[in-house]
């Protein structure tokens, strides 16, 4: 069951030509932290690691978590040629000596996920997809439709002005109506640079895309979906829960793009459930 090399630490690792930070942090004690399965929760667009927080406490009395930021977030380096977040990831673990781990990416972070579930079956303990981009996805042209005039302005006004539309966008009606979780997502996206905005992103799409192919992904998956989500995400979650089989669907009260900071509780206790199933079945 211990699929875990080393101890908790921080840092940053070179993988694949880019510098990604990394933070990790477990059980107290060491029989707990031995028996641990690692999780590895992955970011959206403009925030980075920071986001996950409100799950540190509450996940990591039973695993070890790996936070990192994505090529181009946070305190990772920018993109300069070629790449896939999913290799990535993949170089990571590798740098990290993590076999295998649960993997939940929320929105951006969520397509990144479900883009590793199907190139590394082998170390996908389980797949958490949340409030998931699905690239190829038709269902959700609305939404795509939203991000191109916002990379429109990045690229006719300047960032400045493509960051004001994406506070203003419906994704984050419900945070914007929390002054702490909007003072936690404003923090980290006021430190996002914009570079994917204004610049040409050299991340390689999967062929074919993710849509066409979630019948390939063999590990237990959790779809989880704010309630109160854009109808976008919510026509999503639904083709994922159905095209992957056996997937269960999971609705977050309360909670609209963000259920990991809206509602920090029961999407905590819910995918804990998950990840102790799972975890019980195969000790």
């Amino acid at each position: 069951m211990n699929d875990i090399a080393g101890t908790a630490r921080s840092g940053t690792a070179d993988v694949a030509g880019a510098r990604l930070y990394y933070e990790l942090s477990g059980p107290a004690a060491p029989k707990q932290a031995a028996q641990a399965t690692t999780v590895v929760l992955i970011h959206g667009m403009g925030v980075d690691h920071r986001m996950w927080a409100p799950q540190v406490a509450a996940f990591g009395r039973h695993h070890q978590l790996l936070r990192y930021d994505m090529r181009g977030f946070g305190r990772s380096s920018l993109p300069n040629g070629d790449y896939t977040p999913q290799d990535d990831l993949a170089a990571l673990l590798d740098h990290l000596g993590i076999k295998r781990a649960h993997v939940l990416g929320l929105s951006r972070g969520g397509a990144v996920a479900i883009a590793f579930a199907l190139a590394y079956p082998a170390r996908t303990r389980s797949l958490i997809a949340v409030d998931a981009v699905l690239r190829g996805f038709d269902g959700a042209a609305d939404f795509v439709d939203s991000l191109k005039v916002i990379w429109r302005t990045a690229r006719e006004s300047g960032v400045a002005a493509a960051k004001a539309l994406w506070r203003e966008h419906p994704l984050f009606d419900v945070a914007r109506r929390q002054p702490d979780t909007w003072a936690a997502f404003d923090q980290m996206f006021g430190d996002y640079h914009g570079w994917h905005w204004a610049n040409p992103d050299p991340e390689m799409a999967p062929e074919p895309p993710p849509a066409q192919r979630l019948g390939e992904i063999a590990a237990p998956a959790l779809v989880v979906v704010g309630e109160h989500d854009i109808p976008a995400m919510q026509r999503t979650a639904r083709a994922l829960a159905d095209g992957i089989d056996g997937a269960e669907l999971a609705l977050i009260p309360g909670a609209g793009h963000l259920p990991s900071m809206e509602a920090p509780q029961p999407f905590n206790t819910r995918v804990l459930e998950f990840l102790r199933r799972l975890d019980t079945a195969t000790a």
